[in-house]
């Protein structure tokens, strides 16, 4: 059976990633290895999933993660900042 996180936090079933960084929103792909992200107050965000089809205003909770991850965070509305666990 494969893991879902790396071994070394395999004990840490609480912890997405070890470090968050600030993701200013863009037609570009997330850097690999991101496991999840938030915004920093309650609002929407549009994205395009890993068939690079866009959703539009997708309502989202502040500084709450989302169960998926898109490959491409492309603007986001009410929030500032978008930041990303990884």
């Amino acid at each position: 059976m494969s893991r879902s996180f790396p071994l070394k936090r395999a004990s840490d079933i609480t912890a997405f990633g070890s470090d968050v960084i600030e993701w200013t929103p863009a037609d570009t792909d997330l850097p690999s290895g991101t496991r999840g992200f938030f915004l920093d107050a309650d609002g929407t965000v549009t994205f395009k999933n890993k068939a690079l089809v866009t959703r539009t205003a997708v309502p989202v909770k502040g500084v709450f993660c989302p169960p998926f991850v898109p490959r491409r965070i492309t603007a986001i509305g009410t929030a500032t900042k978008v930041y990303l666990i990884v």
